[in-house]
């Protein structure tokens, strides 16, 4: 099986647009999701979930990923927004120990995650819908 670099995919679940990234991180991925969430933005989406759950471990074990993100999430927080990122528990653990002060937010799944952004424990998420942005 060849290791074939992708694009972020988006889809809407519950009127959020979760940005869902594959595989390996790299530059070209990091660039990607920032375009894409700069999109979002200028759209009027402030609030976005980021799935890490399908990444390959060995690039979680990588800093550069996570600084990529941060920058991400400052860039939302500047429209007064947020990024919520799902990952695995030990991703969620390895990430919240290396940066204590971070301006992401951590969930084990989409829905919690959409609980974290609509203020309530248990959310039963709405109807996932996939986009694609035209121009």
């Amino acid at each position: 099986m060849s290791m074939m670099r992708r694009r972020p995919e988006i889809h809407l679940h519950g009127g959020i647009p979760v940005v869902k990234v594959e595989g390996e991180w790299d530059e070209s991925t990091g660039i990607s999701l920032s375009e894409l969430v700069s999109r979002l933005v200028s759209a009027g989406h402030v609030e976005i979930i980021v799935n890490l759950t399908r990444m390959t471990r060995s690039s979680l074990s990588d800093r550069v990923w996570l600084e990529a993100l941060e920058g991400i999430a400052a860039t939302v927080r500047t429209h007064f927004g947020r990024v919520d990122v799902v990952a695995s528990l030990e991703q969620v653990t390895r990430s919240v120990c290396m940066k204590a002060h971070s301006a992401l937010f951590w969930a084990t799944s989409e829905e919690e995650a959409m609980g974290h952004i609509k203020g309530v424990p248990i959310y039963n998420g709405g109807p996932i819908l996939t986009t694609r942005f035209i121009g």
